[in-house]
């Protein structure tokens, strides 16, 4: 027995140390002079927390595997959309297999690399409305422009450029909480891609109207933003309140003299597994009771269930519940959800379906109750990505003629 438990503890030391030096064969000085600064450029955009420092990539990296890191899976876009190209990505893959640093590469002064980089999106759509070739619109859904600056080690600025469709201040004093103020992504549900999906619609849509929250929902504010235990983030905040139309909360615009008060709560507990909760009150109205939204989100990430075929897909849902009282149309409830499943399985690019519905006026069926569906094909080439997608649109009542076949090309840099 007594040797039983010497072999057992000496199992478990090889184990341990096993894992130190997995970790240590990964090199902090080339991680931070070469890999760093392409992710802050290219991956935090989308992606705050998930590889913003050596430690926290750590965590989605297997050294000397690349092809088993989920770090440089999605750099590379089997895993996801992809956003790293060329030296970049070459550095990552070397860090990962144990490229180290040199004696030229000197110290970061103060541990911070202070400067800017520029980034953005820009497209050419075609729109092809209800299959009618000859009705098709061709148009520039992105021209932005962002501008990421390290003002100091602790100081950060992140900003669209060209139209100021958002601009932030993120003062980071310590790493258990930041301060977040200007033009602020409003932090309720899942804003990661900057669109909203709930009704089944994306933010491309143009021959559908009807939506739960604007395209882009930002405004001025300012956000408290705590992180806990690694895995949970808890954002409190304060910004510019939401709009209102003929009496009625208007739920996409913020351009009321109101405010709003928020919390949004992230936990990445489970692993591959986002869990997001929601909730916003405003007293629109000074004759009114005010206003309740709440939210919940749900994420999975590929590979959650290692079995073959079903670690090809990964799931978004998403709902949020707005309790409006004594408006224009009375007390009543706004409603929108959405469902999309992705998968990898075919080659050379990514399958998305999604399925989503949004009722206007809970107590009322009306034209602007509608569900959304589509299908899409999502696909990199070099630098460009490619979409192809068809969106059906259905009203409640009194439908209308407005589903669209969309192609797009666009250019991340």
């Amino acid at each position: 027995m007594k040797n039983y438990f010497l072999l057992q503890s000496a199992g478990l030391s090889f184990l341990f140390a096993s894992l130190v030096a997995s970790a240590e064969t990964l090199d902090k000085n080339y991680f931070e002079h070469h890999v760093l600064p392409a992710l802050e450029k290219k991956c935090t955009r989308c992606h705050e927390n998930s590889a913003s420092s050596f430690e926290a990539a750590l965590k989605v990296v297997k050294a000397g595997d690349p092809n088993g890191s989920e770090l440089w899976r999605r750099a590379k876009g089997i895993d996801h959309e992809g956003t790293l190209q060329g030296d970049d990505l070459a550095k990552l893959e070397g860090w990962i297999k144990g490229a180290t640093a040199t004696a030229s590469d000197a110290e970061p002064k103060g541990g911070a690399r202070e400067g800017a980089a520029l980034m953005g999106r820009v497209d050419a759509t075609m729109e092809i409305p209800n299959g009618t070739f000859s009705a098709a619109q061709f148009d520039n859904k992105h021209f932005h422009v962002f501008l990421k600056a390290k003002a100091s080690p602790k100081v950060s600025f992140m900003g669209e450029i060209v139209n100021a469709t958002f601009f932030t201040v993120d003062f980071r004093p310590t790493s258990l909480v930041g301060f977040q103020f200007g033009k602020i992504l409003v932090p309720f549900g899942d804003n990661t891609r900057f669109h909203y999906f709930y009704g089944g619609v994306g933010g491309l849509s143009t021959f559908r109207d009807n939506r739960m929250f604007a395209n882009i929902w930002a405004a001025p504010g300012l956000n408290v933003r705590w992180n806990l235990f690694n895995t949970e983030t808890v954002d409190t905040y304060v910004v510019q309140g939401l709009g209102t139309e003929n009496g009625d909360p208007k739920l996409t615009s913020n351009d009321a003299t109101t405010v709003a008060f928020g919390l949004r709560w992230t936990s990445s507990r489970i692993s591959k597994v986002k869990l997001i909760g929601s909730a916003l009150y405003e007293k629109w109205n000074p004759n009114a009771s005010g206003m309740w939204i709440a939210g919940l989100n749900f994420n999975t990430d590929y590979g959650l269930v290692d079995v073959r075929l079903l670690k090809n897909f990964k799931i978004n849902i998403g709902t949020a519940l707005a309790v409006i009282s004594e408006a224009a149309s009375g007390s009543f409830k706004r409603y929108g959800d959405y469902f999309s499943l992705y998968t990898n399985l075919i080659p050379y690019g990514e399958l998305r379906l999604r399925y989503g519905t949004y009722r206007y006026n809970w107590n009322v069926k009306s034209g602007n109750d509608t569900q959304g569906f589509n299908v899409a094909w999502l696909m990199p080439v070099d630098v460009l990505k490619f979409l192809f997608e068809y969106e059906w649109n259905f009203e409640a009542m009194n439908e209308v003629k407005n589903d669209v076949m969309r192609v797009m090309v666009a250019l991340d840099f």
